[in-house]
């Protein structure tokens, strides 16, 4: 009997003490896979509509790899919360700075569409004066040793009766006959083929430009002198040669420039391009002449 009791006693006592009987403490931040593979298969089984069927199932393999993707996931989304740094989020000025070059160049896109002719015409008129503008500004450093030139004020080295008459002139070629030269030549074709492109480029050179040039030419002595420049106020005769010059300078220039025009630039942003393109080359040209005097 004693025996009994004692190996009832020893029993209690080693039973009591096996690790599996305690109770487990799991850390909240480190789960193990293993434990909750164990804890997930020691579960009961529910079949699919919901019901206990007292029977317990084990884990499938699918089950048990998009167990561990899920863990593996979570474990790397905590490793990367911890040391990537943190998202600066852009503010609206640097916003509006990346939009807004887009944005005013779909506006004026869209204006030139709906509003070819009279947007050209005052795109123009602008441009007109910034070059002669541009072109003075060269001169007057040309002149700048001469004390007769020095500007007395600010800004009163201008010319301002000539830019006006430049503006009056751009407004009128550039601004109102431009637009409808490029218009009455897409009526030749649209399409841009190489002989179209020629085509085009060649009565450009040949007719628009001889035009544009002795309108422009003649505009100046006549805007400037009134009635007098056909009384014997103006040299028409340097008129010829100056045409001559210029129609000659315009065919080796403007036929490099022309073919590339008709082939990548959009009807409505042509007389746009040739205004521009045009200050350049005024721009480079007076340049030229500030180094050789006998190019003017």
């Amino acid at each position: 009997m004693r025996f009994v009791l004692l190996f009832c006693l020893i029993t209690f006592i080693v039973s009591s003490t096996i690790p599996g009987n305690q109770e487990r403490v799991v850390d909240d931040d480190v789960v193990d896979e293993t434990d909750v593979l164990n804890e997930s298969d020691s579960g009961t089984a529910i079949d699919s509509e919901g019901d206990f069927d007292g029977t317990r199932s084990d884990p499938t393999i699918d089950q048990i790899d998009e167990l561990g993707e899920d863990l593996d996931k979570s474990a790397s989304d905590s490793v990367l919360g911890e040391n990537e740094a943190p998202v600066v989020e852009a503010s609206r000025f640097d916003i509006i700075n990346l939009a807004l070059p887009k944005k005013i160049f779909s506006n004026y896109n869209e204006l030139l569409k709906t509003n070819y002719n009279k947007v050209s015409f005052a795109q123009g008129t602008v441009l007109g004066v910034v070059g002669d503008f541009i072109a003075q500004s060269i001169e007057k450093l040309a002149k700048s040793n001469d004390s007769d030139v020095k500007p007395k004020k600010l800004l009163g080295w201008i010319d301002f009766r000539r830019m006006f008459d430049v503006g009056f002139l751009c407004m009128l070629i550039d601004g109102l006959i431009t637009p409808r030269w490029y218009t009455n030549l897409e009526k030749i074709s649209e399409e841009k083929t190489f002989k179209i492109v020629a085509l085009k480029t060649v009565l450009s050179s040949l007719i628009f430009g001889p035009i544009a040039n002795g309108l422009f030419l003649a505009g100046i002595p006549i805007l400037r002198y009134g009635k007098n420049a056909f009384n014997g106020g103006y040299d028409w005769l340097n008129w010829r040669k100056q045409l001559l010059i210029a129609s000659i300078r315009d065919v080796q220039i403007w036929t490099v420039f022309s073919p590339g025009i008709f082939l990548f630039i959009p009807l409505h942003w042509r007389p746009l391009a040739t205004n521009v393109l045009g200050v350049v080359l005024i721009t480079f040209l007076s340049f030229l002449s500030l180094k050789s005097p006998s190019t003017q």
